[in-house]
C-alpha cells in the first residue's frame, strides 16, 4: 500500500511542478482566440474605456475592441504592403500571377501559436 502511494506521488510530482512553473512564468505563451483574447486584453490593458462601461453588455464591448484591433492590423498590413506601389506594369501578352504572402497579424499569431503578457501589452490602445 505504501509502495503504491509512493509510486503515485512520484508520478504526479513532475506534473505538479510543471503546472506551477508555467503559472509563475510571465513569459508563458497562451493561445488566445476570439472573446478569450478580448478579455485578456481588457485585463492586461486595464483601460477604463472598456472596464467601466456598465451600460453596454460585455458582447458589445468585445465587438468594439475586436473592431479596433482589426482596423489597427489592417492599417499595419497596408503600410507594410509592397504591392501598393504600382511600379512597371506587366505586358498584356504575358499575364503573370504572383501570390501574395499572407501577413500574420499579432492577433492571429496569439490564436495560432500563443502570445505572452508582453505581446498583449503591445496591442493596448494607450
Amino acid at each position: 500500500m505504501r509502495a503504491l502511494l509512493l509510486l503515485l506521488l512520484l508520478l504526479l510530482l513532475p506534473t505538479l511542478e510543471l503546472a506551477l512553473r508555467s503559472r509563475q512564468s510571465p513569459e508563458a505563451r497562451d493561445k488566445l482566440c476570439g472573446h478569450h483574447l478580448v478579455r485578456a486584453l481588457v485585463r492586461v490593458c486595464g483601460g477604463p474605456r472598456w472596464s467601466s462601461e456598465a451600460s453596454q453588455p460585455a458582447d458589445a464591448r468585445d465587438r468594439e475592441l475586436l473592431r479596433w484591433l482589426e482596423q489597427r492590423q489592417l492599417l499595419h498590413a497596408l503600410a507594410a504592403d509592397s504591392d501598393l506601389d504600382p511600379g512597371p506594369q506587366p505586358s498584356l501578352q504575358a499575364p503573370q500571377r504572383q501570390g501574395r504572402s499572407a501577413a500574420t497579424s499579432p492577433v492571429h499569431q496569439c490564436c495560432l501559436t500563443g502570445c505572452t503578457q508582453q505581446d498583449l501589452l503591445h496591442l493596448c490602445p494607450h
